[in-house]
């Protein structure tokens, strides 16, 4: 094996052990059960563990972006295949190594009241959210996990670890859709969505906007649903004021008044005017 050839696999396994390092806390919280679920400081914690290793794991990538280009892969050829600007590709390459990451400590002042069938839904939820996250991560780092491990016959690493990184770079928006859930069930159960906002580096209409399609990000104890075994839907409740004042009509008492009158109807004959 070539001296070339070692350093992509070498490169490809930093970026595997990074990401690693940074899912180790959610893959922990992915291993708990329903019976012993997280905690909501837990699961903020593996959350933003993630969020701030993000420079370190694109660091990671680069190196073995960088091991390409002496590979001979052009800068040009792999700024057009990853759909970038040949200039941000190139002020990549050149680029420090960031500073290590330093996760946010945790403060009251990231948490508000929440009732405790909400706090109950969101630790039980985060199981699920941590496991599909996990997946994804795992489906994102499938061909680079392969390099890494050396399986790949010498002739083609630097074909299969080009293919590698293009499959990475591609499943970014995956990557952040699938952190959503786990945004959703924190702000569920009490965390702020300024502090997430801060976190994550993005204004907070930015946040808002990646939670819309989340249910439980929206949801009041009362539009909670236990549908057993963690998992908990919403179904939104009328409460306060907006809830009716009128009891709701019986369907076989209207079915039996609509009855009579169609046969009152036939008995008088029904006349119309023209």
């Amino acid at each position: 094996m070539t001296t070339q050839t070692s350093a992509i696999i070498a490169a490809a396994d930093a970026v595997r052990a990074a990401h690693l390092d940074a899912l180790r806390p959610l893959a922990e919280i992915a291993g708990r059960t329903v019976t012993a679920p997280p905690t909501v400081e837990a699961s903020l914690a593996a959350a933003l563990h993630l969020i701030a290793a993000k420079p370190a794991l694109d660091h990671a990538v680069t190196d073995l972006l960088r091991e390409l280009v002496t590979a001979g892969i052009s800068s040009t050829k792999l700024a057009r295949l990853m759909s970038i600007r040949h200039s941000t590709l190139t002020a990549r390459l050149d680029a420090p190594a960031p500073e290590s990451p330093t996760t946010a400590e945790l403060h009251l002042g990231m948490f508000k009241r929440k009732d405790k069938v909400s706090i109950r839904a969101a630790r039980e939820s985060m199981i699920a959210a941590a496991r599909s996250l996990g997946r994804t991560y795992a489906s994102a780092l499938r061909r680079i996990s392969t390099v890494s491990q050396g399986s790949v016959p010498e002739a083609a690493v630097v074909d299969e670890a080009v293919e590698a990184v293009l499959h990475l770079h591609r499943s970014r928006q995956q990557l952040d859709a699938a952190l959503d859930p786990v945004l959703a069930a924190l702000v569920l159960g009490g965390v702020r969505r300024m502090s997430l906002a801060e976190a994550l580096g993005v204004h907070p209409n930015t946040l808002q906007r990646r939670l819309a399609g989340q249910p439980l990000a929206h949801a009041r104890h009362a539009d909670l649903v236990d549908e057993g075994e963690g998992k908990w839907s919403v179904a939104r409740a009328e409460v306060g004021r907006y809830k009716p004042t009128d009891p709701e009509l019986d369907e076989a008492l209207v079915e039996a008044a609509v009855a009579e009158a169609i046969a009152g109807i036939q008995e008088t004959g029904g006349s119309a005017r023209a």
